[in-house]
């Protein structure tokens, strides 16, 4: 193989070795992404826990009537935000909504409420709560629009009332995130290799001109200028131009060239 070509080989083997460490490096941080999100969404359920909780317990004391402690309990999360306007529902455990951002829900009956995809996000969501699954998905429209996105949800069960208390968040970008550093990275990589590569190709010009052409030539030039062995006396002479050819000989057959 020739010199040039090794060099190529081995700047292409650098440049898929790149490829591989950064795709697996930008998927490490799409996975990072979703399990913070999932970090969020456990301590907000937790929070609406401790604040229905809170009602149940002067419900259970006697403070408050069943009906006044689901009341304010009810007003309490209807209330409650995060990260800006992400908001929490409640569903009794036959899907009637408790709670929710959007008041046309609320008193509604959803179990059997489908999406778009022929499945029942409100089932689904109360049933990871009933069977205490961490985390589910579902497709969800955004505010104001039509079309469904991927949304994660942890939804809990508070037994005392019958109450599915959870919020969600969507995921549709962290596929963008992904594709987009994917790209960036992609493209960095390339300039890069495409320098290290025009280097070495000059590098391989270089040593090419000074040894007088690809290796193999060079050494059988090398080895033709050495000639027959002189007379006998020069013997002395002619015994080390011979280890000399035997020396190029071995190196030439160990690397091949």
């Amino acid at each position: 193989m020739s010199l040039h070509r090794r060099l190529a080989l081995t700047v292409l083997i650098s440049l898929v070795g790149l490829l591989v460490q950064g795709f697996f490096q930008i998927n490490h941080l799409r996975q990072q992404l979703l399990e913070d999100r999932q970090e969020v969404l456990k301590a907000a359920v937790d929070l609406a826990m401790t604040t229905v909780n809170t009602f149940q317990d002067r419900e259970s004391k006697g403070e408050l009537s069943h009906e006044d402690a689901q009341k304010m309990a009810t007003a309490a999360i209807s209330g409650m935000r995060y990260l800006g306007n992400e908001y929490f529902y409640v569903y009794t455990g036959k899907g009637r909504s408790i709670a929710h951002i959007n008041p046309k829900f609320v008193g509604a009956e959803h179990w059997d409420r489908q999406d778009k995809s022929g499945g029942y996000p409100v089932r689904d969501l109360i049933n990871s709560a009933l069977q205490k699954v961490s985390f589910v998905h579902t497709l969800t429209a955004k505010p104001g629009g039509e079309q469904q996105f991927p949304k994660l949800h942890h939804v809990e069960y508070f037994a005392p009332w019958d109450w599915a208390i959870g919020t969600g968040l969507y995921i549709d970008d962290l596929n963008q995130i992904f594709y987009r550093q994917l790209t960036y990275v992609a493209v960095v990589i390339a300039l890069i290799m495409a320098a290290v590569g025009a280097l070495a190709w000059v590098l391989s010009r270089s040593v090419l001109r000074q040894i007088g052409g690809e290796p193999a030539e060079a050494v059988a030039g090398f080895l033709g200028t050495l000639g027959d062995a002189p007379g006998d006396d020069n013997i002395g002479k002619w015994v080390d131009m011979k280890k000399v050819r035997e020396a190029v000989k071995l190196i030439t057959a160990k690397w091949n060239l």
